[in-house]
C-alpha cells in the first residue's frame, strides 16, 4: 500500500545515525498503526486511541481512502499545464536574481485538457463524492513530473501525522494547545522529516517543496470549491490570503492552505542558500498562480451548480483504485 511506502521511507531515516531520528523511529516502529478511514478531508488524522497506556502507547494515522486518487490526478493536472524547457531555465535565471522572470511563462495557457481534467477532478469529489473513474495518457514527461509531486506530496502528508506524534500533540497534557497552532508545528516537524527523506533519496533541493506546494494547492482547491457550491459567494484565492493575514479563529481546527504554504516556504529559506530558496520559491509560486489561472475559469461554474440546488457532499465515496494498486485507466466494473 501506498501508506506504508511512506512509512517505509520515513523508517530508513534510522539509518543516517542522526540522534533526533533514530530515537524517534527506532520508539515508533511498532507503535503506529497506518489505514484509511472516509472523512471527506485531504488532511489526515493522528490518534490514540481511548484506553491505550499512555507508558507504551500505540497510535493510528488515518487517511480518506480517496487522499491517493485525489493527489494522483491532481499531479497530473498540473503536471500538463507547466512547459518543462521553460521551467528549467527560468527558475534557473530566477535564482541568480532575475526579476524580470514570470512564473506564468511556464505555464502552457493553450492547452485545456489540464482545465477540463480539474474541472471534472472536483467535481466527481465534491459535487457528487465519487473519485474519477478514467484517466487519459501522458507524454512520459509529465507523468515522470506528476509521479514525483505525488510521492512528495504523500511522503509530507504522513510525515505531519508522525509531526504530530513527535510532539506529543495527543497527550492529555498537550490538549490546551490550540489545535492550528499544532497544525503548524506538526507542519515544521513534517517538513523537516520530508526533506531529511528527500536529501536521502537524492532530490534536489530546489524541488523538494514542490510536493507540499501541490497538497496545499489541493487543499485551498477544495476550500474554495466546497465555499461556493455551499453558500453561492465568489471565492478564490485573495479571500483566502485575506482569511490567512486575519489568522485564524480559535474554533479553526487547521490554518488555511496559504498560511501553512507560507511557513512552509520560510522554514525552506531558512537552511538553504539564498538561490537555491529562491528555485524554490519559483517553483511554488508556478503552483499558486495555475490554481489561480484554473480558478478565474472553473469558480463561475461552481457558482450556477449551486444556483442549480447542488452542494457539496460531507464524505468522498472512491473507489481508491490507486491506493490498491488497480490499473487507473479501468472503471471500477472493469477491474473487478
Amino acid at each position: 500500500m501506498i501508506l506504508n511506502r511512506q512509512r517505509e521511507r520515513l523508517q530508513r531515516l534510522i539509518g543516517t545515525g542522526l540522534p533526533e531520528f533514530v530515537e524517534n523511529f527506532s520508539y515508533l516502529e511498532h507503535r503506529v498503526t497506518l489505514d484509511t478511514l472516509p472523512t471527506g478531508e485531504l488532511n489526515g488524522r493522528a490518534l490514540l486511541p481511548p484506553g491505550e497506556n499512555p507508558a507504551d502507547p500505540l497510535y493510528w494515522i488515518l487517511l480518506d481512502p480517496t487522499f491517493f486518487d485525489f493527489i494522483y490526478f491532481l499531479s497530473n493536472v498540473y503536471a500538463s499545464a507547466i512547459d518543462f524547457k521553460a521551467l528549467g531555465w527560468l527558475a534557473r535565471r530566477f535564482a541568480v536574481g532575475d526579476e524580470s522572470v514570470r512564473t506564468t511563462d511556464c505555464i502552457r495557457f493553450g492547452d485545456e485538457r489540464p482545465l477540463r481534467d480539474l474541472s471534472d477532478l472536483l467535481q466527481m469529489f465534491v459535487v457528487h463524492g465519487t473519485g474519477p473513474v478514467a484517466l487519459r495518457p501522458f507524454e512520459e514527461r509529465i507523468f515522470s513530473f506528476a509521479e514525483a509531486l505525488r510521492n512528495q506530496a504523500a511522503l509530507f502528508v504522513v510525515a505531519h501525522e508522525y509531526g504530530h506524534i513527535i510532539r506529543g500533540d495527543l497527550k492529555a497534557q498537550q490538549s490546551q494547545q490550540a489545535p492550528w497552532l499544532a497544525e503548524l508545528g506538526a507542519d515544521i516537524v513534517g517538513w523537516r522529516l520530508t526533506n531529511a527523506v528527500l536529501n536521502m533519496e537524492g532530490t534536489s533541493p530546489e524541488t523538494r517543496l514542490g510536493g507540499a506546494a501541490l497538497f496545499f494547492m489541493g487543499l485551498a482547491l477544495l476550500e474554495m470549491t466546497r465555499h461556493e457550491l455551499a453558500t453561492g459567494e465568489p471565492w478564490n484565492l485573495g479571500n483566502l490570503e485575506a482569511a490567512a493575514l486575519s489568522g485564524p479563529k480559535p474554533s479553526d481546527s487547521h490554518p488555511t492552505a496559504l498560511t501553512r504554504r507560507a511557513r512552509l516556504t520560510h522554514e525552506f529559506e531558512s537552511h538553504f542558500p539564498p538561490d537555491q530558496a529562491r528555485a524554490a520559491e519559483f517553483i511554488v509560486g508556478l503552483f499558486i498562480d495555475l490554481t489561480n489561472q484554473f480558478w478565474i475559469r472553473l469558480g463561475p461554474n461552481f457558482l450556477v451548480l449551486h444556483q442549480k440546488g447542488q452542494r457539496p457532499k460531507p464524505v468522498w465515496k472512491g473507489y481508491i483504485g490507486v491506493e490498491q494498486g488497480q490499473n487507473v485507466s479501468e472503471t471500477p466494473e472493469e477491474a473487478n
